[in-house]
């Protein structure tokens, strides 16, 4: 399920921008364009370039990618969107900082979940778009997508909603995040008349997109059906007792999941420019970062070796990780860069979710690097020039023809 393909085709950048100095510009400009909330991001760029937050690269690509699956009359509304949710998030961290440092954890384990259910929606949906259409029932593409719809609410928006209506919330009802987290959908996007709950559609309406609730819980409903022939879905809605026979089309269907998707995903954006604004100050109770942020940071450091991460696999305890190298291997010392990131296999390791026991790298389909993780364990607790140069030493002598 972890096989997405990724928005940033990172040998192509490189042969388009050999040290990244283009790429560095570009993202400097979109931080640029948000001030003031990105001032200690945008110094961090200008000053040491991608070395301590290279994710923000796939970042900065996501958001192009935004202008790209959009109309053109709302390119602003995606800038105005995300400036929102950066300006909402910002007051209430310098307004109420001892309340969202309390809360911070809780934020991060929402905002993680949501962000791991989007990996596995974008992995369902590519899957989908391998498959022989013409060995699949229309129906099943339409239950699919169905499934798909009422993920993108309940999987990812409604947990994304979560700490905006606790800002929201925070200083006149003083909820716990906790129990916003558990409230339905519904409760969190809709005004509902005699609820005091804040909302999204009349206390922060950038983000409301009107969409068909009724349609989002159609699959749950004992007495909906799919025609294939006409490609639409009908279903009942409204009152139990005095129902109301609706049809919906698979274009409407799909209109709705873009429209949800979008707003997600520029949620998803602007939560991520704000995590880096503030990275330093969150390093004491940050919590361990999942495979998916390691695997994407790691990627993204080696780029400035020219190792290109392209993919992993695991079996029995091996964790393997595939490499190209896009200039000439003359010599083993040419590995030295990707030994030197080893205490970051040791990390991405800790977070995969089996028992990884052996790591192993991969290079131009051609050569096996294996490590035990007991010899980079070890090198951590002790590393020193001497203790790195007998580590490289150990590892390099164990290089094998990859078969």
């Amino acid at each position: 399920m972890r096989d997405v393909k990724t928005i940033v085709d990172l040998s192509e950048l490189l042969k388009a921008d050999k040290n990244l100095e283009l790429t560095k510009k570009q993202i400097i400009n979109w931080l640029e364009d948000y001030l003031p909330y990105t001032k200690n991001i945008l110094n961090e760029i200008n000053e040491n370039g991608f070395t301590n937050y290279p994710s923000i690269i796939d970042e900065f690509f996501k958001y192009l990618r935004e202008f790209n699956v959009v109309q053109v009359e709302k390119h602003r509304l995606i800038k105005d969107r995300i400036r929102a949710v950066l300006e909402l998030l910002t007051r209430f961290y310098e307004g109420n900082y001892s309340a969202y440092i309390e809360n911070y954890e809780s934020i991060l384990v929402i905002k993680s979940s949501a962000f791991r259910n989007m990996l596995y929606m974008s992995s369902k949906a590519q899957s989908l778009n391998k498959i022989d259409r013409e060995q699949i029932r229309k129906q099943d593409i339409i239950m699919f997508h169905l499934t798909i719809y009422k993920d993108t609410i309940e999987g990812v928006l409604n947990k994304l909603l979560s700490p905006i209506i606790f800002v929201l919330e925070c200083e006149t009802l003083n909820t716990s995040i906790e129990l916003i987290e558990s409230r339905y959908f519904s409760e969190k996007y809709f005004n509902r008349r005699n609820r005091n709950y804040k909302n999204i559609e009349s206390d922060f309406s950038i983000l409301f997109e009107n969409t068909n609730t009724a349609l989002r819980n159609a699959e749950a409903h004992f007495d909906y059906s799919i025609d294939e022939k006409s490609e639409t879905v009908t279903y009942k809605s409204g009152n139990r007792n005095s129902p109301t026979i609706v049809q919906s089309s698979f274009d409407e269907l799909k209109h709705e999941i873009n429209v949800l998707s979008q707003v997600s995903r520029q949620i998803g954006i602007a939560y991520e420019m704000f995590w880096y604004e503030h990275a330093d100050e969150f390093d004491d109770i940050f919590p361990a970062a999942n495979y998916d942020q390691e695997y994407i940071a790691l990627r993204q450091v080696l780029l400035k070796s020219h190792f290109i991460l392209q993919g992993f696999d695991y079996s029995q305890g091996s964790l393997a990780l595939y490499f190209d190298y896009n200039e000439e291997l003359e010599t083993t010392s040419d590995l030295i860069p990707l030994l030197r990131q080893c205490i970051n296999y040791l990390s991405l390791c800790e977070n995969y979710e089996e028992e990884v026991n052996t790591i192993e790298l991969v290079v131009n389909k051609s050569i096996s690097i294996q490590m035990e993780l007991q010899l980079i364990r070890e090198l951590k607790v002790d590393i020193t020039k001497e203790s790195f140069e007998s580590f490289v030493n150990t590892v390099l002598g164990n290089i094998k023809k990859y078969i």
